[in-house]
């Protein structure tokens, strides 16, 4: 599963990298790099998050949008959980067509 998967959200000034992605007893593990412009964000050299993420778990991706809320500041102004589960359903769809499987 190679690659590198890039998407945007112009609207939070953010950008996701997913890569050296892998299964793991069932599960897809990726490396995740968040960027963002967001004003007073903690970022470094402009990343908020990087490290490794399970995009098919419900509950990595709700501790991953606390800390990505906590890092950027937002407060509620942006629906980081909402972003994460659109990524994973992405990333996903996408190796599914290549691997030329539907959903039905």
């Amino acid at each position: 599963m190679s690659g590198r998967y890039r998407f945007e959200a112009p609207s939070i000034g953010t950008i996701f990298e997913v890569d050296r992605l892998r299964r793991e007893r069932h599960e897809l593990i990726g490396q995740l790099t968040v960027r963002c412009n967001i004003p007073g964000a903690r970022t470094v050299d402009g990343c908020l998050s990087f490290g490794d993420f399970n995009l098919t778990s419900l509950d990595a991706r709700k501790k991953r949008a606390w800390y990505l809320q906590d890092r950027a500041r937002t407060n509620g102004d942006v629906d980081w959980q909402g972003e994460l589960d659109r990524l994973a359903y992405q990333v996903i769809a996408m190796l599914l067509a290549r691997e030329n499987v539907r959903f039905y």
